[in-house]
């Protein structure tokens, strides 16, 4: 599998998108129910990153370079929205595997 994005940047900000998750682990490492609520709640997020690179390459690239020549707000904002409504629709076409 070949990501478009920075995968310990992903995976650092999966820590951040997890905080209850991530402090139940930290505070008991042996709880089972908390470590598997931690690997769904990051399993989420992996597929969440590879819905946008497999699905939304284009308006990844679109919103990109929005960003790159420093357009105004609202063209960035357009580009996001596009990027955005493109992700929804093939998040709920791709549901997420369970193992």
């Amino acid at each position: 599998m070949e990501f478009e994005f920075d995968l310990e940047w992903c995976l650092t900000g999966a820590k951040y998108l997890t905080p209850n998750e991530s402090a139940r682990v930290n505070a008991n490492p042996t709880d089972g129910k908390a470590i598997d609520a931690l690997i769904l709640a990051n399993k989420s997020y992996i597929h969440s990153i590879n819905v946008l690179n497999d699905y939304c390459k284009p308006q990844m690239a679109e919103y990109r370079k929005s960003v790159v020549k420093h357009e105004d707000s609202e063209i960035q904002s357009q580009a996001l929205d596009k990027l955005y409504s493109k992700y929804l629709i093939e998040f709920k076409k791709h549901k997420m595997p369970l193992k």
